[in-house]
């Protein structure tokens, strides 16, 4: 048996409730109040990559509307891609150099 999220599971129903694949390691993500491997967690978070599809683990970087991994936004669009924390200090930055109405 196994008890997770709240409820008791016989050990062979224990699964993604989504790909219905046996998580690795015991290691099981929530979703929902649904257990989730980590591949389907990260899918249903919107946390893939737009250009390669992989998984974004570390930093995010938003641009033109969506995410990408650091390498991954440079490379597309042949510029220096920033992150999000970084957008949002320069934002910060620029309303506090601006002049007052």
């Amino acid at each position: 048996m196994a008890v997770a999220l709240g409820r008791t599971y016989h050990s062979d129903c224990f699964v993604c409730s989504i790909c219905q694949s046996p998580f690795i390691g015991d290691v099981c993500y929530e979703h929902d109040s649904q257990p989730l491997c980590e591949w389907h967690w990260y899918i249903q978070n919107g946390l893939l990559c737009a250009e390669c599809g992989g998984i974004i683990k570390n930093q995010c970087v938003l641009t033109r509307g969506k995410k990408y991994h650091q390498v991954c936004a440079e490379s597309k669009y042949g510029e220096s891609a920033i992150t999000i924390e970084e957008a949002r200090r320069q934002l910060k930055a620029a309303k506090s150099s601006a002049p007052a109405a």
